[in-house]
């Protein structure tokens, strides 16, 4: 019996550490954060969702700028929008897993966790930053996307000219003893001063007749070509906006 006691005693000693290589594995690499810092990243992480929201609205506006690209580029850039793509995932991943690493028994975790504290010991900016990259990784790919994309009604924008009525049909004060003259016209934003870029514009006769249709190019400038009477005889505008409350349409001398 005395030559079993050093292994019986051995047998305990194991059973006895077996809750601490438990406590061990499950043990985290920072305890939880406090309800003000928890409250830190709630509001920078509303803000910036919000901010993402807009300026995602701008990029897939209908007004937004679309680029036609060179096709034997085009490959290239889509290459690139779907790095951002990826890239901003992995950041608001990596962001995610420090964020939940204290309520996680995952040992993945903690080695995400060791090597993001390296980079940002303060957890709280880290975790801010991160997903902050994160969202404008998004942004640029989802602006590649549109910049490399021509929609249908865009190419339709650049090849056609809508003529509704012919000059001669216009009444009678504007066809007699009248000159014929260019009309175009540049297209800017009351708001923002910007030019209207692949804008629908109307050219009708001051007595309501719409004569044309026509659509800006990427300066917001539109030509009508050579109609007969002056530009006190026509009133262009944008499509939807007769008032011009929202655009500004200016006479240009070409």
């Amino acid at each position: 019996m005395k030559r079993n006691h050093p292994a019986f005693l051995s047998a305990l000693l194991f059973i006895a550490m077996i809750p601490g290589v438990q406590a061990l594995d499950s043990s985290h690499v920072y305890s939880t954060l406090s309800q003000n810092q928890y409250l830190t990243i709630a509001v920078a992480g509303l803000v910036l969702f919000a901010i993402f929201i807009a300026v995602l609205y701008m990029i897939g506006s209908r007004h937004a700028v679309r680029t036609k690209m060179n096709p034997t580029v085009r490959p290239i850039f889509g290459i690139l929008a779907v790095m951002y793509l990826l890239t901003g995932t992995l950041l608001l991943f990596i962001a995610g897993i420090v964020l939940i690493e204290p309520f996680s028994d995952t040992a993945a975790f903690d080695e995400v966790v060791l090597n993001f504290q390296y980079y940002f010991p303060n957890i709280v900016f880290g975790i801010i930053a991160t997903a902050a990259v994160g969202l404008i990784l998004y942004l640029a790919g989802i602006y590649t996307i549109f910049m490399i994309k021509d929609t249908p009604e865009v190419k339709d924008l650049r090849t056609k000219d809508y003529h509704i009525q012919e000059t001669g049909d216009i009444d009678e004060k504007t066809a007699i003893k009248q000159p014929y003259s260019n009309l175009s016209y540049r297209v800017l934003s009351w708001e923002t001063g910007e030019p209207l870029v692949d804008g629908k514009v109307n050219l009708e006769t001051t007595g309501g007749v719409l004569v044309m249709v026509k659509y800006t190019d990427f300066q917001g400038d539109v030509n009508f070509g050579k109609l007969k009477g002056t530009n006190d005889d026509y009133y262009p505008y944008v499509d939807g906006d007769k008032d011009r409350q929202d655009y500004r349409v200016i006479a240009t001398i070409t």
